[in-house]
């Protein structure tokens, strides 16, 4: 018989078995012991409040974590059970023994039975980013076009510009401007690769801005764009052709960028240079 308790001394350790099983459901439910741990005594109690465990005849199969952002917006850490139960009758369970009302928003990474899990239970889709790869064996080499001039991005020089092309570039009404304070910042940062920030320009006038981080040896394309006055000319293609040869040079195999699932122009442009999707992650809401 299924039935949902607290977390308690008692079956902590139960919760350790089914933490370590948690990238099953869904590869980036979060580490409950790793935040947990690192807690004192009071904190430790309160933490354990935001976590139910579902049991079926004395046998734990299942997990809720959840994080309270506000009085109506409620964040789930990490979401579980064994792949042998009936996966939407324990979910809804475990839902359901969460007494909060509110907004329930959970980021997931797509696998082949997670998504179609959360719509049965009645989560929707609210944001998604699509994580897309390259292998860059047998790149060609970039012709050069007389039009276009690309130049490196240099430190304590370049900074104000590169601030100003970033910010038309993602101009939306409920984004936060960059300041220049933010580019120095992420200068400073250890996934920061100096010979990967590049300008495109149109008669010596920067148009464009795309950049390579490194992030656990893994190259990743960041802040690309081109200024929205310059785009449908292939300036956007030639650009990433570019930085797909700079990965090259540096002796990378694969490079990665992430897009916006509803950012079909984006999407199609890194389709056509050879990228194609190796992850997908979502963000889903529960209105209770």
């Amino acid at each position: 018989m299924l039935s949902c308790v607290n977390l308690n001394n008692n079956n902590i350790n139960n919760l350790k078995k089914l933490n370590d099983d948690r990238k099953i459901f869904n590869n980036i439910n979060k580490d409950f012991f790793k935040f947990y741990n690192d807690l004192n005594f009071i904190q430790k109690h309160f933490r354990k409040k935001l976590v139910k465990l579902l049991e079926d005849s004395g046998k734990y199969v299942g997990y809720i974590w959840i994080n309270n952002d506000s009085r109506k917006y409620y964040r789930i850490e990490s979401l579980s059970i064994n792949i042998n139960e009936d996966s939407v009758k324990c979910f809804k369970m475990l839902l359901n023994s969460i007494s909060l009302k509110g907004s329930f928003i959970y980021e997931c990474e797509k696998n082949n039975f997670n998504y179609k899990v959360l719509k049965e239970i009645g989560f929707k889709k609210i944001q998604g980013t699509l994580e897309m790869c390259c292998n860059l064996i047998g790149t060609k080499h970039l012709e050069i076009r007389k039009d276009i001039s690309i130049t490196k991005f240099l430190s304590n020089q370049d900074e104000k510009i590169r601030c100003y092309i970033q910010n038309k570039i993602f101009e939306k009404d409920d984004r936060i401007p960059l300041s220049i304070q933010d580019i120095y910042f992420d200068e400073s940062q250890d996934y920061y690769f100096e010979d990967g920030c590049y300008f495109i320009n149109i008669d010596d006038k920067p148009i464009g801005y795309g950049q390579i981080i490194v992030n656990d040896s893994m190259p990743i394309v960041v802040n690309f764009g081109i200024l929205s006055e310059y785009r449908k000319n292939g300036y956007g293609k030639y650009f990433i052709k570019f930085l797909q040869n700079v990965a090259v040079k540096n002796g990378f195999k694969e490079i990665y960028i992430k897009v916006d699932w509803d950012n079909r122009i984006a999407f199609e442009l890194y389709k056509s240079v050879g990228f194609k999707v190796d992850k997908e992650i979502y963000k889903w809401k529960l209105q209770r």
